[in-house]
């Protein structure tokens, strides 16, 4: 395991046991390795695991079975979900809202952004039969998808975004559906920006 500087390595150690149980690798009830075989996993000493199974323990994470171990307590997942909750919001968020206030970063900004990097998540729930996020076709697709969606929904500047980020050349069909739903776009847009230059008295009447 990789250390970092700026927290104890138990601390360390204990947040990487929070991760795992999240993911489901330490079922609750379920027992953890014991002291000494997660200490061989992670190269650290036996002391400093103990400080970290203490630690969990004190959080109510994991409990002590005298001489059968530790045990992943009921409701620890939640419990683990609810105080990274209150971390963020008590101390990353206003950090983060800074940081975007000096940058000059809109919710825009994030929402384009965050949709971007949440296309890999949204393909293994789509209905595309590809065999690798890392496809730059499949990554396309979903792209395009993206755009029919924020189309449908009127959202034209974030269906030309998504239009736009699409790789070209990676596919002749998806190329020319690109190309058709761009024009359905700038349509859309020159109509939007007609109808707001119009007297209200024409636009009421549309």
């Amino acid at each position: 395991m990789i250390f970092k500087e700026q927290n104890p390595i138990y601390i360390q150690i204990a947040e990487r046991i929070c991760d795992e149980i999240l993911q489901g690798q330490y079922p609750e009830g379920e027992r953890l390795p014991s002291v000494r075989e997660y200490a061989i996993q992670v190269e650290v000493n036996v002391n400093t695991l103990v400080r970290s199974y203490d630690w969990l323990s004190q959080n109510d994470i994991i409990y002590n079975k005298r001489g059968l171990g530790y045990y992943v307590c009921e409701g620890a997942a939640e419990h683990i979900r609810e105080a990274r909750r209150n971390e963020f919001f008590q101390n990353k968020l206003p950090e983060m809202l800074q940081t975007m206030q000096q940058l000059g970063i809109t919710m825009q900004d994030v929402k384009r952004v965050a949709g971007t990097l949440c296309l890999g998540f949204m393909m293994a729930f789509s209905s595309l039969s590809f065999n690798s996020c890392d496809n730059p076709i499949t990554i396309a697709m979903s792209q395009y998808a993206c755009a029919e969606k924020k189309l449908e929904a009127g959202n034209l500047e974030d269906a030309q975004y998504y239009l736009s980020i699409i790789g070209r050349g990676l596919d002749s069909d998806l190329d020319r559906k690109v190309d058709s739903l761009g024009m359905v776009v700038e349509k859309a847009i020159e109509e939007a920006k007609t109808k707001d230059e119009l007297p209200k008295e024409i636009t009421d009447s549309i």
